[in-house]
């Protein structure tokens, strides 16, 4: 999946991240390859792909074209973003992190055997093993807002399986010798949503009712 995008309508990017979310990984590995951005919602369809391939300075999550305002909206996106995280073995705190300014991650360690992990401290809490666990440092990102990570930081987080400088290096971190098809947008796509925008429809209206008019004035012209 090749994502470059700001958001811009949650209901649409958690449609196409169930999708993926989906796939049976044996039959149909999927990556998002980002090498600008996927901010704000196009953030979650990127942590419903087996692997995410950035670049360096690519953006991952933080604010995007449209925010989510709506507390229940919000409470069902940041729910169905975990969810998705989740089944991708990724961490949910950060998952929910991406898109929700209230959720701080902080770096953990465990006492017991130095392993390290990213959580809110609801999440942390709620861990069997929670007392092992202990908080390092600040949280993540700037307070209050939807957590930003380049590539680099992506990567260091463990969102990100890899960075790359450009479509080349991602194809021969994957061995594909040729460029794989791109899928793109058809004529039938942008007329579908012609059809679909408000002002077009008003329009085929207008015309509807100005055809119906003259057919009932002059009876017979169009039979």
């Amino acid at each position: 999946i090749w994502l470059d995008s700001p958001g811009g309508s949650p209901a649409d990017s958690l449609n196409v991240a169930n999708a993926l979310a989906g796939l049976n990984a044996q039959e149909c590995w999927t990556v998002a390859y980002i090498p600008r951005e996927a901010r704000g919602d196009a953030a979650i369809i990127a942590l419903a792909c087996d692997d995410i391939v950035m670049g360096g300075t690519a953006v991952l999550g933080g604010p995007g074209a449209y925010a989510l305002q709506d507390a229940d909206e919000l409470r069902v996106t940041v729910q169905a973003v975990r969810d998705v995280a989740e089944q991708k073995m990724r961490s949910p705190s950060l998952a929910a992190a991406l898109i929700d300014g209230s959720v701080a991650v902080y770096r953990y360690t465990r006492q017991t055997d130095g392993a390290v992990e990213y959580y809110s401290e609801q999440d942390v809490r709620e861990l069997p093993d929670a007392a092992d666990w202990q908080r390092v440092g600040r949280p993540l990102g700037e307070p209050g807002k939807p957590l930003r990570l380049s590539g680099n930081e992506a990567a260091e987080l463990g969102l990100a399986r890899e960075v790359v400088e450009n479509f080349a290096e991602l194809k021969a971190l994957y061995g594909l010798e040729n460029d794989p098809t791109l899928v793109e947008r058809g004529w039938a796509d942008v007329l579908v949503d012609a059809l679909n925008s408000p002002s077009v429809a008003w329009f085929l209206l207008v015309v509807g009712a100005v055809a119906l008019y003259i057919e009932l004035q002059t009876p017979g012209v169009g039979g």
